[in-house]
C-alpha cells in the first residue's frame, strides 16, 4: 500500500515541477518578476508534516481528536477533508489513501490555494491554478 501513496506522492510533486517549470519558461524574459521553486507538495492530512502519508499521521490524527490540542499553527496539514476540525473523518481519508480506496485528496498548490484531486488517479490529469 506504501506504493500507492508514495506514487500519488509522485504524481503531484510531478505536477508541482511542471508547472513551475512553465512559470520560470514563460516569465524568463521578464527581469522584474522572480520565480521562487517549491521542493514539495503539502497534501492535508499529512497530520506530522513529514512528506508521507502513513499511519504515523493516523496516530497524530488520534491523538489531537482524543486530546483536543488541534491548532492550525502547529499541525497545518492535519484537516484531511478540510472542514475546520479534526475528526474520525479525517482519519478515515487518511487510511483511504494508505489502503489506496478512493477520496478526495486536498492540496496546496503553486499559488498557494487549495485544491483537489481524485484518488487513485484512473485518467488523465489536467490542472488549474
Amino acid at each position: 500500500m506504501d506504493k500507492k501513496v508514495s506514487a500519488i506522492i509522485v504524481v503531484v510533486i510531478l505536477l508541482a515541477a511542471g508547472l513551475t517549470g512553465a512559470i520560470y519558461v514563460l516569465n524568463n524574459n521578464n527581469k522584474e518578476t522572480s520565480v521562487s521553486y517549491a521542493g514539495d507538495v503539502k497534501i492535508y492530512g499529512n497530520a506530522n508534516n513529514d512528506d508521507t502519508i502513513s499511519s504515523a499521521d493516523i496516530d497524530v490524527l488520534n491523538d489531537l481528536i482524543v486530546n483536543q490540542n488541534y491548532t492550525e499553527t502547529d499541525y497545518p496539514y492535519a484537516d484531511a477533508d478540510q472542514d475546520g476540525e479534526i475528526t474520525a473523518s479525517d482519519v478515515e481519508v487518511v487510511q483511504n489513501i494508505i489502503d489506496g480506496k478512493e477520496t478526495i485528496i486536498y492540496y496546496v498548490n503553486y499559488f498557494d490555494s487549495v485544491r483537489t484531486i481524485h484518488y487513485p488517479i484512473t485518467g488523465t490529469i489536467g490542472t488549474s491554478f
